[in-house]
C-alpha cells in the first residue's frame, strides 16, 4: 500500500476519517494538517463534496471511525 499525500501540498500522512453511508458505500475524507485541505474518496476514489452531500443527505446514521491505519502520534520531548 503507499503511503497517502495531500492532493494540494504532497504533505505525507494527511489524517483520515473513514464513513459508511447506509448503501455500505465507504467514504474517506482526507484533512491536511500543513494546508487545512480537504478531500474525498469514495470506495478510493476521488469525489467532490457535492458527491459527498449527495450521498450522506437522509442518512444522519452513517458512521464515523478513524481509519484502522491510522495511529495517534505523540510528540518527543
Amino acid at each position: 500500500m503507499t503511503e497517502r499525500r495531500c492532493p494540494e501540498c504532497g504533505q505525507p500522512n494527511p489524517i483520515e476519517l473513514e464513513m459508511k453511508v447506509k448503501g455500505g458505500q465507504a467514504l474517506t475524507m482526507l484533512s491536511c494538517g500543513r494546508c487545512e485541505a480537504r478531500s474525498w474518496l469514495s470506495d478510493g476514489e476521488p469525489v467532490s463534496k457535492s458527491d459527498v452531500l449527495k450521498l450522506t443527505a437522509g442518512d444522519p446514521d452513517f458512521t464515523v471511525v478513524p481509519s484502522p491505519k491510522t495511529q495517534r502520534r505523540t510528540a518527543k520531548r
